[in-house]
């Protein structure tokens, strides 16, 4: 897995995603702090193609996200210090 630490309250990061033909699907929790964490569905041929929808994740919720493959992610951080633990189901290309 991957840890990301963003220092600053209101930093952005993201919308990131891999495309075919080696896509990705990522399973996202906040290990420190919180953040407001944004997936859009990027497959064009898909009905739902540019559709988002958010969530906040907190370490104190403890609330994990499934990302599937197609769909680019990005989050805002609501704390200073936030960690964001990443599970890929492929390697970085």
């Amino acid at each position: 897995g991957n840890l990301t630490r963003t220092l600053k309250r209101g930093m952005i990061r993201g919308l990131h995603w891999q495309a075919e033909p080696r896509p990705e699907v990522k399973l996202v929790r906040c290990a420190a702090g919180g953040v407001w964490d944004v997936v859009v569905d990027v497959r064009r041929d898909s009905s739902t193609f540019g559709r988002w929808t958010a969530f906040e994740l907190t370490a104190e919720n403890g609330r994990q996200l499934y990302i599937p493959a197609g769909f680019a992610h990005g989050f805002q951080c609501l704390s200073d210090g936030a960690e964001v633990s990443y599970l890929m189901g492929d390697s970085y290309v």
